[in-house]
């Protein structure tokens, strides 16, 4: 690796390698050489030889901390950062590198500080170093659950890095396809002007301007000198309250965001910033109920299971071993759902009203090393939790023992109770009443069971009860707002529109588009957005935003769009349509979607070939083997030659099982512990900070 001597110098001082440290561009090219051959103890020992011919070089200790850190050794790289302070101690790698270290050790608060000071050091070009803080303060924060600020670093690390390293782009893309996280915290913070004629004008400016550089702690700096009456504005509280987020200080977020919503401001602008502030705050979490593991001794074994298999009130839960942690033991002989009634022998005939719920998990474990035969229960302490242990022991009778051990498995609160269901539907059940139980529930879920579960955030009142009362009109909007968001129901606004009339609450508007900066609207108002005032550069570009965010509802709205216009591009146009029948949820209109899709192939003269796979894929998830062996039939004998068809028909033949499998099949197994989550439970649970908390904390990343 040959190093530039008139690039930045390694050491961190700004200056050019040939006017800072150029005696020890050969020793540099060496260890850099040893780096990328993954040599990193052999790197580690010339760094510490060469320190002893040229003490005290920065260049070096900065090499000396990052091989030591990466080796993980943190304590050495410490004792080295204490040297490197003495040294140099406004250094922007030293403080990088105390960034770095701070990440690895978990202490993000010291982490963001220390990256911060780093980046207010920086006048010109950013030393490496603090670009790679940036990126594994931003990875830290996220194993550590602060997304605002996570998301923060990593946009700030992105911007810098470019097109070159995409790593922190593909971490925020898959943050946002598969966390969970309502689209309001997966959306982007923009900083908010103050007016030009305000007096906080100039001030706010310089605040931002510091803000695109990533000097969040000077911005806020700056934002603190204004007198009391100017920092009341809006704007600035609300700036305020996002610098402080990207910081990593949430409760100073959540504050200034409540604080916000209840000032003289846009109802959009104060229900959103509430939203996002009930999201994230703790300290208005609902009550809970604990859901409880419990684990009972065994009288007869022989008998007991022989009850466990015959009571209709047990169905057989099978789940792969492959599955489960292998260091909680053995995996246990059988495990069942618990329902409340009798499980149905078929689903053709069943209503909604004779659907079984799911009460609990049974588990059942033989004898092992180092205890004897057990019984283990997974179930909510609520209402039912009584006549749960009474079926229970009345399943087992006097086979079953007294009980041995009980722990909490989990809490949930009274919206995650009404907004969740367990239900447990026979195999045949048709799939056109699998989404009519499902439409059922949801509609019970939302206008029934969410307006009368009591909410802190509401002071202890329900919704329903919340809705006379005008100091709660905000918070509640907002509540209203965060269910809209929830999983699997932002394309369901007719529902909760519904249900904001019901309790008396205004409906949410077309967005008007005059004088509005467009690109930067929020993307949960996207859907109310007139796309006929919108041009097509800015149709794109929220086009990009709402998939790079997995804004599925503002992807259907906008992706509509880009099929209708002629003047798009034609790579645009097949994108809106892949993605349009990726969020649609319609079969019917998904079939529609395919056929206009197809029309416009034909236009181009090209294949259908990716269209037909959708429609098959709709055809057997709909359960109609029929039409899927119509279109099977039509892709065999059209498209077979074309490239990569017959491979990927292959896969889809294979995972239905119509090609045999060579492997041995494993026995299926259940999971150890927890209540299951059936195919059609609707997994609209809302996410909490704490919900998706790492369980162990994986090695840190740093973009090098």
């Amino acid at each position: 690796m040959a190093v530039d001597p008139y690039g930045p110098c390694p050491c961190g001082s700004g200056k050019k390698l040939k006017f800072c440290c150029t005696d020890l561009v050969g020793e540099i090219e060496q260890i850099h050489r040893m780096i990328e051959g993954d040599q990193m103890r052999a790197a580690l020992s010339h760094v510490e030889q060469t320190l002893r011919k040229h003490p005290g070089r920065a260049s070096l200790l900065d090499l000396q901390v990052m091989l030591q850190s990466t080796l993980g050794d943190l304590d050495a790289a410490e004792q080295t950062l204490a040297e490197f302070s003495r040294v140099d101690p406004q250094n922007p790698s030293l403080l990088a590198q105390k960034a770095i270290v701070a990440s690895e050790r978990g202490d993000t608060a010291t982490a963001v500080d220390a990256v911060q000071d780093a980046l207010a050091l920086v006048q010109q070009e950013l030393p490496l170093r603090v670009l790679e803080a940036v990126g594994a303060v931003g990875h830290a924060l996220l194993l550590e659950g602060h997304i605002v600020a996570a998301q923060a670093h990593l946009w700030l690390y992105q911007g810098i890095a470019g097109q070159e390293d995409t790593r922190a782009l593909e971490l925020i893309v898959k943050l946002n396809q598969s966390s969970g996280l309502p689209l309001l915290l997966r959306d982007q913070l923009y900083f908010k002007e103050v007016p030009a004629d305000h007096p906080a004008h100039r001030t706010a400016r310089a605040a931002a301007d510091l803000s695109y550089e990533g000097k969040w702690k000077l911005a806020l700096a700056k934002l603190d000198t204004l007198p009391s009456d100017q920092a009341t504005h809006p704007s600035v509280v609300y700036n305020r309250a996002i610098l402080n987020g990207w910081l990593g200080n949430t409760v100073a977020l959540v504050e200034g965001f409540h604080q916000f919503a209840q000032l003289d401001v846009p109802l959009d602008d104060a229900v959103e910033a509430e939203a996002v502030a009930q999201l994230l705050d703790e300290s208005k979490a609902d009550k809970t109920i604990e859901v409880v593991e419990q684990f009972y001794a065994v009288r007869n074994e022989e008998e007991l299971i022989a009850k466990l298999l015959s009571d209709r009130r047990l169905h057989a839960y099978p789940i792969d071993p492959e599955s489960l942690d292998p260091e909680q033991g053995p995996p246990p002989r059988y495990t069942f759902l618990m329902l409340d009634r009798e499980a149905p022998k078929s689903g053709v005939e069943l209503t909604h009203e004779q659907v079984p719920r799911i009460l609990g998990f049974v588990s059942y474990f033989g004898r092992q090393t180092d205890q004897p035969e057990r019984l283990g229960l997974v179930t909510d302490r609520d209402e039912q939790f009584d006549k749960v242990l009474a079926d229970l022991h009345d399943i087992g009778g006097d086979a079953l023992g007294t009980m041995t051990e009980e722990k909490i498995a989990d809490r949930l609160t009274a919206t995650d109770r009404a907004l969740n269901w367990r239900w447990y539907l026979p195999v045949d059940t048709p799939p056109a009443n699998r989404r009519q139980f499902l439409a059922d529930e949801r509609r019970a879920a939302i206008l029934n069971r969410w307006p009368d579960a009591p909410r802190r955030l509401l002071n202890d009142k329900s919704p329903r009860d919340a809705a006379g009362d005008s100091d709660l009109r905000i918070r509640l909007l907002a509540a209203l707002l965060v269910l809209e968001q929830g999983n699997q129901n932002q394309q369901h606004r007719p529902l909760i529109d519904e249900l904001r009339q019901s309790l008396g609450l205004p409906l949410p508007e077309p967005i008007e588009t005059a004088g509005v900066e467009v690109v930067r609207l929020p993307l949960v108002r996207i859907p109310r957005l007139p796309m006929e005032t919108v041009d097509d550069h800015t149709l794109t570009q929220l086009f990009r935003r709402s998939v790079l965010t997995g804004a599925s509802a503002a992807i259907l709205h906008i992706a509509r769009e880009i099929i209708r216009r002629p003047t798009m591009h034609d790579h645009q146009v097949e994108e809106a349509y892949e993605r349009l029948l990726t969020v649609e949820e319609d079969s019917q209109e998904s079939l529609q979607v395919l056929e206009s899709a197809r029309a416009w192939s034909d236009s181009l003269g090209a294949s259908n070939v990716r269209w037909d796979f959708l429609e098959l894929g709709i055809h057997i998830t709909e359960g109609r083997p029929n039409e899927a062996t119509r279109v099977l039939n039509h892709i065999q004998q059209v498209h077979l030659q074309e490239t990569g068809v017959a491979q990927q028909l292959y896969q889809i033949l294979y995972s239905l099982g119509a090609i045999p499998d060579d492997k041995p099949r494993m026995r299926q197994m259940p999971p150890a512990a927890g209540p299951p989550a059936p195919a059609t439970r609707e997994p609209s649970r809302i996410w909490t900070p704490e919900g998706d908390a790492p369980r162990e904390r994986p090695a840190i990343w740093t973009p090098s």
